[in-house]
C-alpha cells in the first residue's frame, strides 16, 4: 500500500467521538488521526511496510484484527473509500460487485456510502482511479 492509497482510505474513515474497538481508551477520530499522521511523515508515492497497512485497515474498519490477507487479494473488490470487500456490504451478493455498476475498476469500486460522501464533498465521481485522485486533489 502506498502512501496515497492508505490517505485516501483514511479520507473516509469514520471520525466519530465512539470509542475505537482498537484501543478503548482512544476515540474513533483519535484513532484515524494517530495514524494519519504517522503516513503523513512518510515520503509521497513511498510503500508502507505491512504495519502501516494493518494499522490503516484497523482504523478504517474499526477492528482490532482484521483480516488483511483478503484486501491484499486483488481477486476481490475492495471499495476505495471505506476498505471494506462488496461481500461485506448488504448491498452486494458476493465479493465481487457487478461490472456494470459504473464504479467498478480492476478489482476496485466504491459502495453507495462512500459514494454519497464524495458527493457531498463536491468530487466528480467516475473510475476508482479518478475517485482516488479526486480525494488527494481535495486534500491540497
Amino acid at each position: 500500500m502506498k502512501k496515497e492509497e492508505a490517505l485516501d482510505m483514511l479520507k473516509l474513515a469514520d471520525r466519530s467521538d465512539k470509542l475505537s474497538a482498537i484501543n478503548k481508551s482512544l476515540t474513533r477520530k483519535q484513532s484515524v488521526e494517530i495514524i494519519e499522521k504517522a503516513i503523513l511523515s512518510h515520503k509521497d508515492g513511498e510503500e508502507l511496510g505491512d504495519m502501516f497497512e494493518k494499522r490503516v485497515y484497523q482504523v478504517c474498519k474499526n477492528q482490532r484484527r482484521p483480516n488483511i490477507e483478503k484486501y491484499r487479494n486483488r481477486k476481490i473488490a475492495i471499495c476505495v473509500g471505506c476498505g471494506k470487500t462488496a461481500g461485506e456490504l448488504e448491498e452486494y451478493d458476493d465479493n465481487n460487485p457487478v461490472e456494470e455498476d459504473g464504479t467498478y475498476q480492476d478489482g476496485k469500486f466504491v459502495c453507495t456510502n462512500c459514494y454519497v460522501k464524495l458527493i457531498d464533498l463536491g468530487l466528480d465521481i467516475g473510475s476508482p482511479s479518478q475517485i482516488q485522485q479526486n480525494i488527494r486533489e481535495l486534500k491540497k
